[in-house]
């Protein structure tokens, strides 16, 4: 929980009383909405009204320095993840007929007590009634079980995107669950309606016994395939699969969950003159549920012929292949529902009601909906391969694909890909004498490659919303997307050229491989008429290079009865944007806490810019930058339109330029211990800091608020902005995507640590099983080296509330009976 580097409570608490004094939350004192303040600022308001002294004020406040959410989060929320893995196989049958049976069971729970239960079963069967026939069939059963848990930090919110407030406490002293106003105020909320609506607090350690969210997964995949062996090398293959995917969501807030209570009080009518009650929304609880169904069908046909003779060999494969999958999917919401006696209220979604502290009139909440869709494929495909004297071998490969989703004629439909590949077994050469190295082999192709996606369409297609609308009242419709005659497939051409040698006894393996890719037709938005009423539609107007190498190396660096063997992975990728439409070239479209596509020709895809710096002003701690060559803390020309991408500073890209991971296994009679470091460099990440904003307004504060700018001198220790009020967000913005921000993002990681220890029937006589292994796992170590002074790991730099990932531990045992 520590890892979150979160503000002070103190600090917070500091915050909030200069905001006060200052004036920042009288509008949301006086605001009719009655918005959720925070218990400093509660007590800061009796203070003020004179309900108590400030004395009892600030010992009531001092209190609050001290307490920390963390721990409590720590003590009450999160605990150990369990998971458990269980497979067994069987196997059996004759020259005839063969069989085999698996099944697997995983039961797992994580840190916030979610569960997932997932069972497998596979069932194979190949039956051969003649000689030359063949037919197999198999059946992949999976039944699945995801449930909700305890709510995590980032998920508890007060107020409209705020985190909750660093010196909450959940629980008393004794472990008891503590109320807390989440969205309105806790003045208002105790006295609302004078006692005639429901409770309207928010209890954190109670109430996701009463939020239960259950998703439960059927899949279903049944093969049929028959293989008949037309005549010597030549073949005819069919296959057959149906795949049935059955989703059910159910999302039961009973009527003691804060969501269903809410959602009562909210609506509820009390009459000033009788106090009669009416209740628009029936109370009970609240019930979501989501069903989708996947019914899909592939057939595939093909021919091939395979052949050997003196010196040649050759390969040929040709067929056709065509896919029908439809989704259907429905949700529902029911208000007032009892599961005991399965009954629900009735709502009228066709009426404004009132809202019960604003008076504004609203539409009850109505989720209910229904989509389907189709999707179509055909493809005809073949390849085939020609080698000589086992050393030269020449592959072509073609095929041509088409779906329902593109282009308004036929021919847009339809994409035609091809590759071919050369191998050469230099090794087999008469001239190859290096004995060291016996096996040698270069190898090569070319080709492309079709890629599409099934959201986008080349018509335009609309999409009919339940209920009505709140500005006319009445059904409507909104577009999913926009006539696009033109769309077509994304293509990639790509060259690979590898070769793969061994040594002696094996003493090393391994390959080098060199590629290059380009990508064309790419999916990007293209502007419109801005008369049509739409700015921009999705097109093919996009294009990029790529270039890389793999290098992968086995080593066995001892071999006696104390081995020692290594593996090494190593890659290289550099990618480049080779044409884009940008709408404008604006600085500010180009930096943000997570990087997006920059879409700049000659640049990577996903690139980290950022505004330059010029350090703090030291007699106000002010963020500076550069504009024309001249420090300024003019921040609206810093962050605004007059800054464009070329006055910005590139760092590089967001994505690593090498990665790659080293392992050893260093075995001992039935011992073995195995350990694998990760490595990734040649790219940047943006670590957060504070935001003055998020902190004023949505109780998010980052630990950097301890080291901030406060007296003329301390620009000299640190790059951290003053606080300042009023609040300047364009300050604050400058700041986060200034490149003070920007640090490496190179680090090596330990991934992980394996013991293991086998035992088989030879050597221990009354071992009841063929063998038998056991085995401890230590994964998620941390990080060991990082390129960043700070000591952030770089795959989590970017947010103050991530929680790193945890270390786990596993033990396990595999035997074979």
């Amino acid at each position: 929980m520590y890892s979150f580097r979160q503000i002070s409570s103190s600090d917070y608490i500091d915050v909030e009383m200069m905001l006060y004094g200052k004036g920042f939350y009288n509008s949301q004192i006086n605001s009719t909405g009655r918005p959720f303040l925070s218990p400093v600022i509660e007590l800061l308001i009796q203070r003020s009204a004179g309900t108590k002294s400030p004395a009892e004020v600030e010992k009531e406040i001092n209190s609050l320095r001290s307490e920390d959410v963390r721990a409590d989060f720590d003590r009450y929320i999160y605990g150990n993840s369990v998971s458990q893995q269980y497979a067994l196989s069987l196997r059996g049958g004759s020259n005839m007929m063969a069989w085999a049976l698996s099944a697997g069971f995983d039961n797992n729970s994580s840190s916030l007590d979610e569960t997932y239960k997932r069972t497998n079963l596979r069932f194979h069967h190949n039956l051969k009634p003649l000689k030359d026939l063949q037919i197999t069939t198999g059946i992949y059963f999976t039944r699945s079980n995801t449930g909700s848990g305890k709510p995590s930090f980032s998920s508890m919110s007060f107020k409209a995107g705020g985190a909750v407030h660093p010196y909450a406490s959940l629980a008393d002293e004794q472990g008891n669950s503590l109320a807390l106003a989440k969205t309105y105020r806790q003045s208002y909320i105790e006295t609302a309606g004078a006692g005639k609506l429901l409770d309207w607090k928010y209890y954190p350690l109670e109430d996701y016994k009463h939020n239960t969210n259950i998703i439960n997964l059927q899949d279903v995949i049944a093969n049929l395939g028959i293989n008949y062996k037309l005549f010597d090398g030549f073949n005819a293959d069919l296959k057959y699969q149906y795949n049935r995917q059955q989703t059910e969501g159910r999302n039961l807030q009973d009527e003691e969950s804060y969501f269903a209570r809410e959602m009562v009080n909210l609506y509820t009518q009390i009459n000033p003159s009788t106090g009669a009650i009416t209740y628009k929304v029936p109370r009970g609880s609240v019930l979501d549920t989501k069903n989708a169904l996947l019914d899909a069908h592939q057939v595939r046909g093909q021919f091939t012929y395979d052949r050997n003779w003196k010196a040649h060999a050759l390969t040929l494969l040709a067929g056709s292949e065509i896919r029908h999958a439809q989704n259907n999917a429905n949700v529902q919401r029911v208000y007032g529902y009892n599961q005991n006696i399965l009954t629900r209220g009735n709502v009228d979604f066709t009426n404004p009601y009132p809202h019960f502290i604003t008076g504004s009139s609203d539409l009850i909440p109505d989720l209910s909906g229904m989509n389907e869709t189709v999707n179509n494929f055909v493809s005809f495909y073949g390849n085939g391969a020609y080698t000589w004297q086992d050393r030269y071998t020449v592959s072509l490969s073609a095929r041509k694909d088409a779906s329902n989703l593109f282009g308004l004629k036929t021919n847009d439909k339809w994409n035609p890909l091809w590759s071919a590949g050369l191998s050469w077994a230099i090794s087999r050469e008469e001239f190859y004498k290096w004995d060291r190295l016996p096996y040698l082999k270069l190898r090569a192709s070319y080709g492309f490659s079709g890629n599409i996606d099934p959201q986008k369409s080349a018509l335009t297609t609309i999409e009919f919303v339940s209920g009505i609308s709140p500005y006319t009242l009445s059904p409507y419709s909104r577009f999913n997307n926009y006539a696009n005659p033109s769309l077509t497939w994304e293509t990639s051409r790509m060259v690979n050229i590898g070769l793969d040698f061994m040594a002696v006894n094996n003493r090393l393996t391994g390959s080098l491989e060199y590629y290059t890719k380009k990508g064309s037709n790419l999916f990007g938005n293209s502007s419109l008429d801005y008369t049509s009423g739409i700015n921009s539609v999705i097109r093919n107007v996009a294009s990029m290079k790529g270039s890389g190498a793999d290098l992968t190396l086995n080593s066995l660096n001892v071999d006696s009865k104390f081995k020692w063997s290594s593996h090494l992975n190593l890659s290289y990728n550099r990618d480049e944007v080779t044409a884009y439409y940008l709408a404008n070239r604006v600085g500010s479209n180009f930096v943000g806490a997570v990087p997006r596509i920059a879409g700049i020709e000659g640049k990577p895809v996903f690139s980290i810019f950022s505004y330059r710096w010029a350090g703090l002003d030291p007699t106000t701690g002010d963020p500076m930058g550069y504009v024309d060559g001249t420090r300024t803390k003019d921040y609206t020309r810093l962050t605004g339109n007059s800054t464009l991408i070329e006055h910005l500073n590139y760092h590089g890209p967001a994505l690593p330029r090498w990665f790659g991971s080293v392992g050893n296994t260093w075995t001992w009679n039935n011992i073995s211990l195995s350990a694998r470091l990760t490595f990734k460099a040649g790219h940047y990440f943006r670590r957060s800091s504070i935001q003055y904003f998020t902190l004023f307004n949505n109780n998010k504060g980052h630990a950097d608020f301890n080291v901030r700018w406060q007296t003329p001198g301390d620009e000299s220790r640190t790059t951290v902005p003053s606080m300042t009020y009023p609040l300047s967000s364009l300050r604050d913005n400058f700041y986060g995507n200034s490149e003070v921000l920007v640090e490496k993002a190179d680090h090596v990681r330990f991934q992980y640590l394996n013991l293991g220890y086998a035992l088989n029937k030879s050597q221990w006589k009354s071992l009841p099983v063929k063998n038998l292994n056991l085995f401890l796992n230590i994964n998620n170590l941390g990080v060991l080296w990082t390129a960043n002074k700070s000591g952030i790991d770089p795959e989590y730099g970017n947010d103050t509330f991530t929680l790193l990932p945890a270390k786990t531990l596993t033990f396990g045992l595999r035997t074979n009976l």
